[in-house]
């Protein structure tokens, strides 16, 4: 996001790297919480800025403390956002098509293996570095006419990977006109707790990429999009 750069390239620690999420911002993202939107304090010279852009609203890393069987544990957020002249629907295509993650986001695999609700639980692959996981994925319809904007939501299945948890990723896309061209306005935020103490220095390693994964998982959402 991360998409999800998406558990692949962000999500978990490629060694060097990763994962997408949320921090703390005006309009909260966590489990249950509100859905996100487009901050109201954008001005013409902020959306500029933001073409092909990816900029990091605030983050967030920080330790929590053991667990009750001892185990260490911590958060990484992010909130990132870019505009894009890619339409909202190629890009929703992207966060869809799971068949195509290896080749855009760096997963080994990603299938549907059950539908929920309004969406679908996907199980992943993260490839040699990575692990396993299942995820949620659960769609907004898209709402006004006049301003369409659409959110997607992922989260982490109780039934998947016991090394993540507490997990909400948003994206949220909606069309606007900037100098008579009509752009996305992109934006993703995610928060996640994550065990520790597996690889050394696992937490300060994860921390250092976290605000700079994100921004290359906009960049690599997009240039996937494109091709839809």
């Amino acid at each position: 996001m991360s998409i999800l750069y998406i558990a692949m390239k962000n999500k978990f620690f490629c060694v060097m790297g990763l994962i997408f999420i949320l921090p703390v911002f005006s309009v909260s993202a966590q489990i249950g919480g509100s859905e996100i939107g487009m901050p109201s304090a954008l001005n013409e010279a902020d959306l500029k800025n933001l073409i092909d852009n990816p900029v990091v609203i605030s983050a967030l890393a920080k330790e929590l403390p053991d667990d009750k069987d001892g185990k260490e544990w911590f958060t990484l957020a992010c909130d990132t956002h870019i505009l894009t002249l890619i339409p909202i629907e190629k890009i929703y295509a992207a966060l869809k098509d799971f068949a195509s993650y290896p080749k855009n986001f760096g997963a080994k695999e990603a299938k549907i293996i059950r539908t929920q609700g309004n969406g679908d639980v996907v199980s992943t692959s993260a490839g040699k570095f990575g692990v396993n996981s299942t995820y949620v994925y659960l769609q907004s319809e898209p709402v006004n006419s006049d301003a369409e904007h659409l959110i997607v939501r992922i989260s982490i299945d109780t039934e998947g990977d016991q090394t993540i948890k507490n997990m909400d990723t948003q994206y949220y896309m909606k069309t606007l006109t900037l100098d008579g061209k009509t752009y996305t306005y992109l934006r993703n935020s995610d928060t996640t707790d994550y065990l520790g103490g597996r690889l050394p220095f696992q937490f300060t390693v994860m921390k250092g990429g976290n605000e700079s994964s994100h921004k290359d998982g906009l960049k690599d959402l997009v240039k996937a999009a494109a091709k839809y």
